[in-house]
């Protein structure tokens, strides 16, 4: 999935990640970070999710030594079931925050 991240000011993208857990038995999620043109960040991060539980994340959580403002594609895995909604989010000029689904692929598929 594409993802943005840049500082939180009015104009700016984030990128989010929501991931739940269709296993009883708790899982790991990893996390692996390329830019655009797909050339390897070096950055993985690793995420335990509940049993049966969901966690949501902003890119920038994941990676808390990203350099900002970046722009690129970030696979997620697991061995077990999960289901992954990507958002973008949006400051806009009086400072609310939109929001709106991201499509997520399954390489898998």
């Amino acid at each position: 999935m594409e993802v943005n991240s840049s500082a939180a000011t009015a104009g700016t993208i984030q990128s989010g990640i929501a991931i739940t857990n269709n296993s009883v038995a708790s899982t790991t999620v990893n996390f692996e970070l390329t830019s655009l043109d797909g050339t390897n960040t070096g950055l993985t991060a690793g995420l335990v999710v509940p049993g049966s539980g969901h966690v949501s994340k902003f890119v920038h959580e994941l990676f808390p030594t990203l350099s900002l403002p970046f722009r690129g594609i970030l696979r997620v895995s697991s061995t077990t079931s999960i289901v992954v909604v990507s958002l973008r989010l949006r400051y806009n000029e009086r400072g609310e925050l939109l929001m709106t689904p991201v499509p997520v692929t399954n390489e898998g598929t």
